[in-house]
């Protein structure tokens, strides 16, 4: 199993902010050294990183980190979403299953061991983790995912307007590979114009896959702007 981080957004709402934002410092590390540290408790030491134009001072950070992992570096030259990012990587990732974080997204209180051993007993295609009894507000900023009695996913929309319940879905997500088969049916998404991750899973599940959620965390924060950063900080570094 592979991990790949997202880490080539341009970060154009951290203002007073000059680096990528996934090198923000939150509870003494880097978003990004959190991602790799989370994949790597899950038993998970070669990494595909999808790097944007900033791609020099990204990998001479996580050099510095000294963790012994494999990584491949790859360049998508134009932020498409998610979707279009993951498809500059299906060479990288092989026949292998694979992980999937985002580069700007942190949590408190995760469970990615327990997720990793739910993907592996349910024998899902696809795992997403959520975050319950989360507030309208804050699952309208990410996506919304309806399911039922057995956790399989029913529907997701991209910051819906009227969430479906209390989940919040993530970007930490756990795929077989199989579901890469699907990928290049994946629209540019009618509001964003961007590849997003819950056509692809909606996809995936029309096509006869089986998809789950998991409660990962019971907070994510995902840093598009200096307040996020503030909020994170304030949660991860004084509980």
């Amino acid at each position: 199993m592979k991990g790949l981080i997202l880490v080539a957004g341009k970060g154009k709402r951290m203002h007073g902010i000059s680096n990528n934002k996934c090198l923000s410092i939150v509870d003494g590390k880097s978003l990004i050294a959190h991602n790799i540290e989370r994949l790597i408790s899950m038993g998970i030491h070669e990494l595909i990183i999808v790097v944007g134009s900033d791609s020099g001072i990204i990998k001479k950070h996580i050099e510095s980190l000294n963790d012994k992992i494999s990584i491949t570096y790859i360049e998508q030259k134009i932020p498409l979403g998610i979707v279009d990012a993951i498809k500059c990587t299906v060479s990288s990732i092989g026949s292998g299953d694979f992980v999937l974080c985002l580069g700007d997204e942190i949590f408190y209180n995760q469970k990615p061991k327990e997720m990793l051993g739910y993907f592996i007993s349910s024998k899902a295609d696809c795992v997403c983790g959520i975050i319950p009894n989360e507030s309208e507000n804050e699952i309208k900023k990410c996506y919304s995912v309806l399911v039922d009695e057995s956790n399989s996913i029913l529907d997701l929309t991209e910051k819906p307007e009227k969430p479906f319940n209390n989940h919040k879905g993530t970007g930490f997500c756990i795929f077989k590979n199989r579901t890469l088969e699907w990928i290049e049916l994946v629209k540019p998404n009618i509001r964003s114009g961007q590849y997003e991750l819950c056509d692809w899973i909606r996809t995936c599940i029309v096509k006869g896959m089986k998809c789950k959620v998991f409660d990962f965390a019971e907070k994510e924060f995902n840093i598009n702007t200096y307040e996020d950063l503030m909020l994170a900080k304030e949660k991860l570094e004084f509980n």
